[in-house]
């Protein structure tokens, strides 16, 4: 279900930042190292509208397919560690104009919202080694995730005026 959207959200990303990830290397050459500029405001909008037009909408989605499951049938550990960690690889690119690995996002959601942080861990530890499993609960927990994190990020960085308003954490 999540696996056909992968290669489309990496073309986009690709199309509009272009070099922007940090530390790939591309034919042996940082990517740093081609001194590509980036548009912080472009950067921002691009983010924005990506957890609100894919992350959110796949986050319902995820809901919407499981609403008949019983929480604890298996789900596949993709689906829990895409929703876990790629809206907070975005949210963090918000907060600090860096790209981070999915380790380090997992991380940086467990600090920014204490209460994924178990869930965080077992995503992580999953593309680490697979030996994680997941349920439909963590499937919808993942959604909820995603729900908090681009609440959060419409509300720091969406509205100019609001966002200045909020505390970095």
């Amino acid at each position: 279900m999540f696996a056909e959207h992968t290669d489309r959200y990496l073309r986009a990303v690709d199309t509009a930042l272009p070099g922007f990830v940090t530390k790939l290397y591309i034919a042996g050459s940082a990517a740093a190292d081609l001194e590509i500029t980036v548009d912080p405001a472009a950067l921002r909008r691009y983010n924005l509208e990506n957890l609100r037009d894919y992350w959110r909408p796949l986050a319902r989605r995820a809901r919407q397919e499981t609403g008949e499951l019983g929480g604890a049938e298996p789900v596949p550990g993709e689906a829990v560690s895409w929703l876990v960690l790629g809206p907070a690889r975005l949210h963090h690119t918000l907060a600090h104009g860096t790209v981070v690995a999915k380790a380090d996002a997992g991380a940086y959601l467990g600090r920014l919202f204490p209460a994924w942080t178990a869930l965080q861990d077992r995503a992580v530890r999953w593309r680490g080694d697979g030996g994680e499993t997941f349920t439909v609960d963590d499937l919808r927990a993942a959604a909820d995730a995603v729900e908090a994190v681009v609440d959060d990020a419409w509300i720091r960085w969406g509205d100019p005026d609001r966002a200045a308003r909020v505390p970095a954490r």
